[in-house]
């Protein structure tokens, strides 16, 4: 039966009597994978990692609804964010490109312009990122690295929401964003009523949608702690995706909805659910029509009940199996993460409700793990990737296990929607389209026929790079070595590491720590990590060719301010493509196709002929040893 709906999938592009589905976007934040029993119980090649110190309690927390959701769609078992962090990764999802593709690398050339002369890009140097003082006398941001505070998506770059409309669709966005704020400030995020109008204006316009509501610009206690009365409020953000569906629907056109629940994430959702009721939004008190203000605090006090008492029985029970912890914080997770479920249920029962469940493809995922945040871990890139949609097309309980990424969402999404670009000599005709398709991501409908659509996925934060193929995973950290790692492992501190994520998903076992074990394993280990380096070797050069024509575009348009400026980022980072995305072919010994194609990028990467700005020798993420680990000394062990 889904071998048939397969051969329908790959129809789409054609001309076909079914009408284009819409498409739901439900991402979450900071929620773990094993939070939800369907990926604790599902078989895979590759565990699902257990977020230590909290998967006893997760063991605990009932999610009915997105397990069944799971159930009557597809479950992807290897989805990864590129990004551990809200917002580039939020970045990778709406363009289809890494972080580091982001055109913010201008935007900080032209503000700091001697910290893309010191590291290329990849971030402030040591002695300034810790709060430093520029050249110009300005201060640096700790965190100012252009993939980790990623910004507003500047006017020539393009997002799936652009490309969608361009493809006939009304594109709309509630809750959370957290990709633009008011003059690039990461924490500006408590808005008076006429900010908060603004912003919506603002997001609009950059982000590509029609519509902009119940908007949370960043994250909740960022404005909580500046007074703003307000916490989680999913009801306000239901209420908005349900308008937003009911207007579309009467205009009789296919939409496109990216829905940013603030769940998980604290503030603590347990006191969220007593403390705070329906009226209190970020668009401030009064916003919502009287009657459907009603039926919604009447919903949260019927989840104060359901959802509080699961929460509080699940913290029970764990404590009553030798679990430790306080109380607050576990009664935060476990409620977050009951309420989310909750959440999910209304949503998708609301649709059902308005017979619009069968033509809409709904994806939950979410923006990076819990306890791994920041790092390049499994708990911190590993994420999970549901899609619930017409069964003809998503064949109801299929489980992929093929590598697959966020921003092949856009590309996904394109091939859904049957979307073509016309007029090959014009570059302004369908340029969001086109702007996608080129982009790093790649459609994932082959990994429904359990074809691979990509050989690795790569994890970019602050300086830190990881490859992540089928089985095996190169990390290399080089961004601060004080650096908390809050993931309780102690190999994940290392600068350079190896996993077998077959044998160790946990990745407690670093490969690259002992000579006993290296040599105790076979040659397909040796081709695992040598293919590994070479791919991580391409991306980080393909990354330090664009940062450098996207530094220099961004010097000269302030020097002469030319108008032609992205035409030439394009065409001096032409090499920053495909072929460094880690789109290709895949085999279990990762030694297959895309090997031409990242052998043309790496010999650009002439890390030992380069100096820093002092003259002196080159330290930092680009030294000899950053990323491939020299594949030739590990061979050499063997």
């Amino acid at each position: 039966m889904w071998a048939a709906a397969i051969l329908l999938l790959f129809a789409i592009p054609m001309v076909s009597p079914t009408p284009r589905p819409n498409i739901a976007v439900v991402i979450v934040d900071d929620l773990a994978m094993d939070a939800m029993a369907i990926y604790r119980q599902t078989p895979a090649p590759v565990k699902a990692p257990q977020t230590l110190g909290l998967h006893k309690l997760f063991k605990h927390i009932p999610t009915p609804h997105i397990d069944q959701m799971a159930k009557d769609g597809v479950i992807f078992t290897r989805a990864y964010t590129a990004s551990p962090i809200c917002s580039p990764s939020r970045y990778s999802l709406m363009t289809g490109k890494y972080p580091s593709r982001s055109a913010s690398a201008k935007a900080q050339s032209l503000k700091h312009p001697n910290a893309w002369t010191v590291t290329e890009g990849m971030g402030i140097a040591n002695e300034q990122r810790k709060g430093g003082v520029m050249g110009d006398g300005s201060r640096v941001f700790v965190y100012n690295h252009f993939n980790v505070w990623v910004g507003a998506p500047p006017k020539e770059e393009f997002t799936v929401a652009h490309a969608l409309r361009e493809a006939g669709y009304r594109t709309g966005l509630v809750g959370k964003w957290h990709l633009s704020w008011r003059q690039a400030d990461p924490h500006a995020c408590s808005l008076s009523a006429s900010e908060y109008d603004d912003e919506r204006e603002l997001i609009a316009n950059t982000g590509g949608f029609d519509v902009v509501d119940a908007l949370h610009t960043c994250n909740i206690q960022s404005s909580t702690k500046k007074g703003m009365r307000f916490s989680h409020n999913p009801e306000f953000t239901l209420h908005h995706a349900q308008r937003f569906v009911n207007e579309s629907t009467t205009l009789q056109v296919p939409w496109f909805l990216y829905m940013g629940l603030t769940l998980p994430h604290p503030p603590n959702a347990r006191l969220a659910l007593t403390k705070y009721g329906v009226g209190d939004t970020p668009a401030g008190p009064g916003k919502w029509p009287a009657w459907q203000q009603y039926q919604a605090q009447s919903r949260r006090l019927g989840w104060r009940e359901t959802v509080g008492k699961a929460a509080d029985d699940a913290v029970t029970a764990a404590i009553a199996s030798g679990y430790k912890g306080s109380w607050e914080k576990n009664s935060h997770n476990s409620a977050a993460v009951a309420w989310l479920d909750a959440v999910t249920g209304e949503w998708l029962g609301w649709l059902k409700g308005q017979e619009l469940l069968d033509n809409t493809l709904v994806v939950f995922t979410a923006d990076h793990g819990l306890m791994g945040k920041r790092t390049c871990t499994e708990q911190g890139i590993r994420v999970p990737l549901i899609f619930r949609g017409p069964p003809q097309l998503f064949p109801p309980g299929l489980k992929v296990h093929q590598l697959v990424a966020l921003h092949d969402l856009p590309a996904t999404f394109l091939h859904l929607a049957r979307a073509r670009t016309t007029a090959p000599g014009n570059r302004q005709a369908h340029a969001a389209i086109r702007a996608i398709l080129d982009g790093d991501g790649a459609s994932i409908w082959p990994t429904l026929g359990n074809q691979a659509v990509r050989e690795a996925v790569f994890c970019e934060i602050g300086y830190d790079r990881a490859a992540v193929g089928m089985s095996g995973k190169l990390v290399s950290r080089d961004f601060d070595p004080d650096r908390t790692i809050n993931t309780g492992v102690a190999a994940h501190r290392a600068t350079h590491q190896l996993y077998n994520l077959t044998l160790d998903p946990s990745e407690v076992d670093n490969l690259l720590t002992s000579r006993d074990v290296v040599t105790s394993q076979d040659q397909r280990l040796v081709k695992v990590h040598a293919r590994l380096a070479e791919l991580l070797r391409g991306h980080i050069s393909a990354t330090k060719m664009f940062v450098k024509a996207a530094t220099k575009a961004a010097r000269e348009e302030r020097k002469d301010g030319a108008e032609e400026v992205q035409d030439k980022l394009d065409a001096d980072s032409s090499s920053a493509s495909k072929s460094s995305s880690g789109v290709g072919s895949s085999s279990d010994e990762l030694a297959g196709g895309g090997a031409e194609s990242a052998a043309i990028v790496a010999p650009t990467l002439t890390l030992d002929e380069e100096k820093d700005h002092k003259g002196g020798q080159k330290t930092g993420p680009y030294s000899k040893r950053h990323a491939s680990v020299v594949a030739a000394e590990f061979l050499s062990l063997n």
